[in-house]
């Protein structure tokens, strides 16, 4: 990069090359896909704003809101001050406020951590995303030029995942999706993956929806890593995040799935997470969290 991003604030107008140098540098993708990509998404994001020639402010790819009744299941709720609560569950003049204070034109939102994936009754699961994505696309209705979305997705099953996927981007108008890493299915200490066979029909969906799909973070299961056992706080972000999403990650990468679908995009956050260099024909792109 010829200086860095935090030297300088990122425009609409150095997004694409600023993208393109960070996929070009971790060798995930050349230069030509990595600017489809940046183009692809930035292009879906303003579609439809007539006025996009004189937006100037940043696009924020992971942005959070909660639903009251799931709220307490968010990994940091506990140690969260009350004035959190207000702003995460708000989807209106307050969030539009911030975002004017930080200089973010336009927010892209999804449900916080874990959410469906920590439901562990799969119809339950079904029916929270439902919920969740009903109530994000009829408060971006009201606010459409600021706000738009990824979708909550049922990952306990692979088809109904589809459905409400293909259901979010084709009617409401979602550009894609964000998954909290593994899902618990059936048992509140299963850990399940994405690699794994049964979801190969999901993945056909993305591929053929051509909408990104993020890889988020989420808390390991307490029960699921004896090395942290005594030291709660490695669970978290300061290292958990980041190691169980590349894990994820790298399964999928090793698994076959970019060879049988090469047009996948996903999206990992914060640079990669603990990735900071791998290579691959897939298209995969780091995104930095404000």
């Amino acid at each position: 990069m010829k200086e860095s991003a935090r030297d300088s604030p990122i425009t609409r107008r150095n997004f694409i090359e600023l993208a393109s140098a960070v996929l070009a540098s971790a060798g995930l993708a050349a230069k030509g896909n990595a600017e489809t990509t940046a183009r692809d998404m930035q292009t879906t994001a303003l579609a439809g704003d007539s006025n996009a020639s004189s937006l100037h402010g940043k696009i924020a790819l992971e942005e959070h809101f909660a639903l009251a009744e799931i709220f307490e299941q968010n990994h940091a709720a506990k140690n969260l001050p009350p004035e959190f609560r207000t702003k995460i569950l708000d989807l209106g003049e307050v969030r539009i406020a911030d975002m004017d204070r930080g200089g973010l034109e336009l927010c892209i939102l999804s449900l916080d951590s874990p959410a469906v994936q920590a439901v562990s009754d799969t119809s339950n699961a079904i029916a929270l995303a439902r919920r969740a994505n009903d109530h994000l696309a009829e408060n971006i209705a009201k606010n459409p030029k600021r706000l738009k979305g990824f979708a909550a997705l049922p990952m306990q099953d692979p088809l109904a995942a589809a459905q409400e996927l293909t259901r979010c981007v084709r009617e409401l108008g979602f550009l894609g999706a964000l998954v909290n890493g593994f899902s618990q299915v059936g048992s509140a200490d299963s850990v399940v993956f994405y690699d794994l066979p049964q979801y190969r029909p999901f993945w056909a969906t993305v591929q053929d929806l051509d909408v990104p799909f993020y890889l988020h973070p989420r808390r390991s299961l307490e029960n699921g890593l004896p090395a942290y056992e005594g030291h709660a706080w490695l669970a978290g972000a300061p290292w958990g995040f980041a190691a169980e999403t590349s894990i994820h990650a790298l399964r999928l990468m090793s698994s076959g799935l970019f060879d049988e679908y090469p047009k996948l995009k996903i999206i990992l956050g914060h640079l990669g997470e603990g990735i900071p260099k791998a290579s691959g024909a897939s298209t995969i792109a780091y995104a930095e969290a404000a």
